[in-house]
């Protein structure tokens, strides 16, 4: 996870590789908890899958968009 004064992004791991994603601005009132549950995941061994809109490219690196949810689960 890297936090910066205007994101949260978290570093996923998929099929392809690695990608970067931005879960939140810092000024979103989701931000604390999406950060948060991200936290529990890393220190818990969790999985964590980010949703997006129809469409979206979830194989590449994206500074920008933010995801519909954030969900934590483990198999």
């Amino acid at each position: 996870m890297q936090s910066h004064p205007d994101k949260v992004l978290v570093l996923l791991e998929n099929n392809s590789g690695t990608v970067w994603k931005k879960i939140a601005p810092q000024d979103s009132p989701f931000a604390s908890s999406y950060q948060s549950l991200a936290q529990q995941a890393f220190a818990t061994g969790q999985n964590v899958m980010l949703r997006y809109s129809d469409g979206y490219d979830c194989y590449r690196t994206d500074y920008d968009e933010v995801p519909e949810a954030f969900r934590v689960y483990k198999y």
